[in-house]
Parts: structure tokens; C-alpha cells; sequence
């Protein structure tokens, strides 16, 4: 794992954890989960790519416990 990586996974893993995260930090999650989901599909060779994450995420921000 890269800096890029670490750096994507971190600010994801922050979002998923958050009670209720903000529209900034769901927009910034969904740019990290794409950005990882490339990069895992690059080096796996399967898996979800970037333009099924964008497909799939949620439009608004989730709230933990829902």
C-alpha cells in the first residue's frame, strides 16, 4: 500500500466510522472508495471497479446506526 492508499483508506475508513458525516465528507469518501476500488481492481484483477462504486454509492451521507 502507497501513501495515496493509506492516505484514501484512512479518510474512508474516518467517514464510515463518523456518527454524521457531512455532504463534504460523503463527496470525499466517494472519491476515495473509487479511487481505491481502482486501484485494488489494477493490481487483483477483479473486483468492483471505479464506475461500479460511482453507480452504487449512496446519494446521501449514511448515519451509523440506520
Amino acid at each position: 500500500m502507497n501513501i495515496s492508499e493509506a492516505n484514501a483508506t484512512n479518510r474512508l475508513l474516518r467517514y464510515l466510522l463518523a456518527e454524521a458525516p457531512s455532504e463534504d465528507e460523503h463527496a470525499h469518501a466517494q472519491e476515495d472508495a473509487t479511487f481505491l476500488a481502482s486501484r485494488a481492481k489494477a493490481a487483483l484483477g477483479a473486483g468492483p471497479g471505479r464506475d461500479q462504486v460511482r453507480e452504487r454509492w449512496p446519494q446521501r451521507p449514511h448515519r451509523r446506526g440506520q
